[in-house]
């Protein structure tokens, strides 16, 4: 439970946006392939991961919305990934920029995973540098900072690198303020709002 956020949302899915965003990777070189939910007007069922930010952004409006899941091996091999990353950012902000409504381009996953020995993961001093980093990136994304968070991904062990990422391409075609972040690290592993 998060406020008044329980169990699950439904959403539904834009499947020409989403077949859009799939084609440019293809097109592109990335190894992309697409999932089926059901049929092209069946709700999706988003966890609290996606229904957090989806409900706190959206103010109570029903948008339709498009899933990018990254693959699992991205936290053994993010470096060698840099060129898809980039260029799926590259991708969303096409597609965006062809979309005649509103678009939010949202990245949501953990931070450092090594905040203490609790952990299933354990500790690592490097935790609380990698999520400060992190701060310090949202407030103001730029490459140097990426590239301190990456070195540190190893022993940091942050599901969201791969995220910021992207993030970081779109950010540096269409800049935009940072007017708040919190941050917080309630257990093993940190989270922050930007």
């Amino acid at each position: 439970i998060f406020g008044d956020i329980a169990g699950r949302m439904l959403w539904t899915g834009n499947r020409e946006q989403a077949n859009a965003v799939l084609s440019g990777l293809q097109e592109r070189g990335v190894a992309a392939e697409g999932l089926i939910h059901g049929s092209a007007t069946y709700p999706l069922a988003l966890a609290w991961g996606e229904g957090v930010p989806l409900r706190y952004l959206l103010n109570g409006d029903k948008p339709q919305v498009v899933l990018i899941g990254l693959p699992r091996s991205r936290h053994d091999r993010l470096m060698h990934m840099q060129t898809d990353l980039a260029t799926l950012g590259r991708v969303l902000l096409s597609v965006a920029a062809a979309y005649p409504g509103a678009v939010s381009i949202v990245s949501s996953a953990d931070l450092s995973h090594t905040h203490t020995t609790q952990s299933p993961y354990g500790f690592h001093a490097s935790a609380a540098e990698f999520d400060a980093t992190v701060q310090a990136w949202a407030a103001a994304p730029t490459r140097d900072k990426l590239e301190r968070m990456l070195a540190m991904q190893p022993t940091a062990l942050a599901c969201g690198t791969a995220g910021m990422c992207v993030l970081q391409t779109v950010l540096e075609a269409a800049p935009l303020p940072c007017r708040q972040l919190v941050y917080a690290a309630p257990t093993y592993f940190g989270m922050a709002v930007a």
